[in-house]
């Protein structure tokens, strides 16, 4: 057991503090705090170290997750983008055949006009030769017969340059009336000529296949020129009445009339339009809210009350290791270092002393007519004196040296890298300074007086051979008058 007081001690001294439970308080602290940088700390950091991981993977799983669900979404809006193109598409393709059919002759009447527009339900079209002058307007205008129309309009101009194309929403150039113009250049005996008509999308198939393309309550589809006017919208009869908002990009979000919603823009193939698709936040992401969100955090939360709880735990157990070792390596009654132990520590001491060259002391110390304390005090007495005796012991060595009890009132001191003279040095402090222990029984007062033996280990040493000379020599001190001490002759 090693003391950090070294020093003589008196009656006001701490040394008179009971050695026991404060000897067994710092062998818990150091115990305590070695093993919890060995084995709790980095368990601690571990556990850390997982529950950290084990948190990044979550949050960029459900990361991952949302962007899955925005991917998926802008997916389903450019096949609703590529559907509206086909469209487009087919309508060019069916005006080529209807022009080809009705209008590629001489005759270009309102009459053939009103045939091929009436096949797409509309009483709006026009019919312009290469230079883009009117050939046939529908309903019938004469004073446009023969002027240019192509100049007016961007998409009769591009098909009178040879492609076909979609206007945004337009007046009709026969009633000034809001429409979406299809034309396309064809071929004719009298050279090309454009047959352009005013399709009526709003009550077509395009806004019920928006409508119908949203698996989202709430979702909203809007096609929009490029200038943004509206050409058509699908969702919910209150929602196609509602004018697009404004985004920014080709995806994000943007708040409408309080209401979070995911946006994906996708330029529409071969036209000037573009098709917006918004979705609730809510509802796009409905898979990742409620329990589906919250139940890997409430396991994880957990997982880390279960780990904080073993830690608990292994604290408890280290705390308890502890005790126990202690209890295995000290004396219970005084807290000195006991027989196993000193055995141990006297192997070290040699070894260090063979490195260094230099001697192990060893320091048999007895008390004087200790049975008479029990016989006329009581047993209770006496255990109180043989702990009043380890505290003087362990206050008067150094910090260095090992104080052990071998048996009822036989203790052993361990004198680390001595020469006989501090050895005998020591040994004279061990006997000044029990003598001046006055231990209160009564009215008078019980000194703990010893007789104490010396020996030096050799090199070759064992402990058993070493305790043998200093028991030889504290019989010798015992023989010769007691409260004193004695060195054994070197081996």
């Amino acid at each position: 057991m090693v003391n950090r007081k070294p020093g003589i001690s008196d009656d006001s001294s701490p040394a008179h503090r009971r050695v026991g439970d404060e000897a067994l308080r710092r062998h818990l602290r150091r115990a305590y705090r070695s093993e919890l940088t060995r084995v709790w700390l980095p368990a601690v950091c571990l556990l850390s170290l997982l529950i950290g991981g084990m948190s990044v993977l979550l949050l960029h799983s459900q990361e991952q997750s949302r962007v899955e669900l925005e991917r998926r979404f802008a997916l389903r809006a450019a096949l609703q983008s590529s559907f509206v193109a086909a469209y487009v598409a087919d309508i060019h393709k069916r005006e080529v055949a209807q022009a080809a059919e009705l209008l590629a002759g001489r005759d270009t009447s309102t009459t053939r006009l009103a045939r091929a527009s009436g096949v797409f339900g509309s009483s709006a079209a026009v019919l312009l030769d290469a230079q883009g002058r009117a050939l046939s307007v529908l309903p019938a205008k004469p004073e446009l017969i023969g002027k240019r129309l192509d100049v007016k309009y961007a998409h009769l101009r591009a098909a009178v340059a040879g492609t076909s194309a979609v206007s945004g929403v337009v007046p009709s150039a026969t009633r000034s009336e809001p429409i979406v113009a299809f034309a396309v250049p064809f071929h004719s005996p009298f050279g090309r000529r454009v047959f352009s008509v005013g399709v009526p999308i709003s009550g077509g198939p395009l806004r019920q296949f928006l409508g119908s393309g949203l698996p989202f309550k709430g979702g909203r589809a809007y096609l929009i020129d490029a200038d943004g006017r509206l050409i058509v919208a699908g969702g919910s009869a209150e929602q196609v009445l509602a004018l697009p908002p404004e985004t920014l990009g080709t995806s994000g979000n943007v708040a409408v009339n309080g209401t979070q919603y995911r946006f994906d823009s996708e330029a529409v193939r071969g036209t000037p339009w573009r098709l917006l698709t918004l979705a609730p936040s809510s509802q796009l992401l409905a898979p990742l809210s409620g329990p589906k969100k919250w139940i890997p955090w409430v396991v994880l939360l957990a997982f880390v009350l279960a780990a904080a709880a073993a830690l608990w735990l292994l604290g408890k157990l280290i705390r308890r290791n502890a005790e126990l070792s202690h209890l295995a390596a000290h004396d219970s009654l005084t807290g000195a270092v006991n027989r196993p132990a000193l055995e141990l520590a006297f192997d070290r001491l040699a070894l260090e002393g063979r490195r260094s060259n230099s001697a192990t002391g060893v320091l048999a110390i007895d008390l004087d007519h200790f049975k008479d304390v029990n016989d006329l005090h009581g047993h209770a007495v006496g255990d109180e004196l043989l702990r009043r005796v380890v505290e003087t012991l362990i206050a008067t060595v150094r910090p260095s040296d090992i104080v052990a009890r071998i048996g009822g009132d036989e203790f052993i001191v361990l004198l680390a890298d001595v020469d006989q003279q501090k050895a005998d040095e020591v040994a004279e402090r061990v006997v000044q300074s029990l003598g001046e222990v006055l231990f209160p029984v009564g009215v008078a007062g019980l000194r703990a007086k010893c007789s104490v033996g010396i020996a030096l280990a050799g090199r070759d040493d064992s402990m058993d051979s070493v305790l043998a000379r200093a028991d030889g020599a504290l019989y010798e001190a015992k023989s010769v008058g007691r409260n004193g001490w004695r060195a054994a002759l070197v081996a």
